[in-house]
């Protein structure tokens, strides 16, 4: 009877031990476990860490607890295993005189360029005939613009394009102009789900909203657009991007198909900071008693208003379909300024890990969270009141996308990357 109760006990030890296993890089990983079987559940193995391993490659997949699961992209480690730099933020002005209207449509530049090789680059890249004298301009209080709707392209769509430059001799960077944004886009007639935002829609409430159209190859197609909108801007493109892939199935669930619906690829392209994309991640800051602002940190906040909103740079959008270009919108507002932090460590992945799996626990799912995304990106932010009169900056943040089926939605979380700490994603 003895020996027969030490067999067992040593089964139940070697059952334990076997629960989880070191690789040879010293990673510490769990063995999968099988939830919700007939007959009863088996108890699964849960981590709240990433493994080295994952780090360095860059790629993710694990259950941390019932229904939050990770399947997800992560920065690799050697981005920031040398720390990152925070800085300053400048504006991006044009050439020209705004003091003459006239006289400043005439000679100002576009993404610094003349506009006649401007126009024939644009032109070349989008393959729609664009000249200046083809376009009507003009100007208002805020902006100067040149437009023309009665467009058609080499592939006989439609299209209409818009130019403008902002804060034409008003605002706080009075008198320059800055923030060049070119938009062409299909006619609503030859492709009506471009105006509709469905790409918009698809990446906020489909699992995976990428995939490949028969068309041509994203990875390739993404590539090569890269390249032409570097050519445009003048400015580094990051090797990070978005796309979408806007299907009729994906549309179907959100709204009606229309005449004319082609299906396309939206992309988001990000200009590179150091090695990082800048992505607009909509923050905000208050002012606490005793701290001030620069006229350039208030610049979208309301008058009054001790809650300062953040300045940014857009993405570079891009849709296309099999018929070509449906879509671009190009701009280039802000850039990096001098440095204002250097040297900075940022905190691990596993620490967001935790935080966000601390929210869904106070959640009552039935379906799976999948954080899809653990990315490092530059963002508009602002200094700390601490070191002076508070101004516009980049910062480094963490974003950790989790899509939620039991809402059908996805959530984003902003994490400061050095401090660690939730700037939004609760609410």
């Amino acid at each position: 009877m003895f020996k027969m109760r030490l067999n067992l006990l040593l089964l139940c030890v070697l059952i334990l031990l076997s629960g989880c296993a070191v690789t040879e890089t010293g990673d510490t990983v769990g063995t999968e476990g099988t939830m919700g079987t007939e007959g009863g559940s088996q108890e699964a193995d849960y981590r709240t860490e990433f493994t080295d391993s994952e780090l360095a490659e860059g790629y993710a997949s694990f259950a941390v607890s019932e229904h939050l699961v990770v399947d997800a992209e992560i920065t690799p480690y050697d981005k920031y295993a040398d720390g990152l730099n925070s800085y300053y933020m400048t504006q991006c002005y044009e050439e020209g005189d705004v003091g003459d209207a006239e006289s400043f449509l005439e000679e100002a530049t576009i993404f610094g360029r003349q506009q006649d090789e401007f126009w024939e680059l644009f032109s070349d890249a989008s393959g729609v005939g664009i000249s200046r004298s083809i376009l009507e301009y003009g100007m208002t209080e805020s902006y100067g613009y040149a437009f023309n709707e009665g467009l058609t392209g080499e592939n006989g769509l439609g299209y209409f394009v818009l130019m403008n430059w902002m804060s034409f001799g008003a605002g706080v960077w009075e008198p320059h102009a800055y923030y060049p944004m070119v938009s062409l886009v299909v006619s609503e007639e030859d492709n009506p789900a471009v105006q509709g935002s469905y790409d918009t829609y698809i990446m906020k409430s489909v699992l995976d909203y990428g995939g490949e159209l028969a068309f041509a190859d994203s990875t390739s197609l993404a590539a090569e657009l890269k390249g032409t909108l570097e050519e445009l801007t003048g400015r580094r493109i990051s090797d990070v991007w978005d796309c979408v892939a806007v299907t009729n199935e994906a549309v179907s669930t959100y709204a009606a198909l229309e005449d004319g619906f082609e299906e396309y690829y939206c992309f988001y392209f990000y200009y590179d900071l150091d090695g990082l994309g800048i992505e607009d991640l909509s923050l905000s800051y208050e002012m606490q008693d005793g701290e001030s602002c620069t006229d350039g940190a208030r610049y979208s906040t309301l008058d009054e208003s001790s809650v300062l909103v953040s300045l940014n740079e857009v993405a570079q959008v891009v849709a296309v379909g099999e018929s070509g270009i449906l879509w671009m919108q190009i701009s280039s507002g802000r850039d990096k300024g001098g440095v204002y932090k250097e040297g900075l460590s940022v905190v691990p992945p596993s620490e967001l890990l935790a935080t966000v799996k601390e929210y869904y626990d106070t959640q009552l799912l039935v379906e799976d969270v999948t954080i899809t995304q653990v990315r490092l990106v530059y963002s508009g932010y602002f200094t700390d009141g601490a070191d002076g009169e508070i101004d516009n900056a980049f910062r480094p943040f963490w974003k950790v996308q989790a899509y939620d089926a039991n809402e059908g939605s996805r959530r984003t979380f902003v994490f400061d990357a050095v401090s660690g700490e939730l700037l939004s994603g609760v609410s």
